[in-house]
């Protein structure tokens, strides 16, 4: 939002949701970007943190907030939160498509979704290209959105 909008921010580093959630509790921070995962939930269902806006191209059933396109900031919609499973660059590719075969049955079985929560398998699965893919454009939209 910094260079992209020219919305002064200050940016923080932090490792993780709980480093976040422990500043935006404590008072130390204002706001976060952060990842609505597990850990965040709750704090936002107590309502003891409120969503601002998200960076998805349409609402999120589950949570109670806008997205940015709804707010005047169309280009911020490369942020759902995304999970991969990541390997060691050179993993030969037949270990690859047997990683990828696994996770594409695992994300499609009923049983896994109901232990990860819906809320977190998207609808459609990423192949390893795909999610590479995807890394590289959500870093891209993100980098004139809190600086170099």
């Amino acid at each position: 939002m910094t260079e992209l909008y020219g919305v002064p921010l200050t940016v923080l580093p932090f490792d993780g949701n709980q480093e976040v959630l422990t500043a935006l509790l404590g008072g130390n921070t204002v706001a976060g970007f952060v990842n609505v995962s597990q850990d965040m939930l709750p704090a936002i269902e107590s309502g003891d943190l409120r969503v601002v806006a998200v960076g998805t191209g349409q609402r999120l059933p589950y949570l109670d907030g806008p997205t940015f396109t709804e707010l005047g900031f169309p280009e911020l919609t490369q942020s759902t939160t995304t999970f991969g499973l990541l390997a060691p660059a050179g993993t030969p590719p037949p270990v690859v498509d047997r990683v990828e075969q696994s996770m594409r049955a695992a994300s499609a079985d009923p049983e896994v979704v109901k232990v990860l929560d819906e809320r977190y398998v998207p609808e459609q699965f990423l192949g390893s290209d795909a999610l590479a893919d995807l890394f590289v454009r959500t870093e891209e939209t993100f980098r004139g959105v809190v600086g170099p």
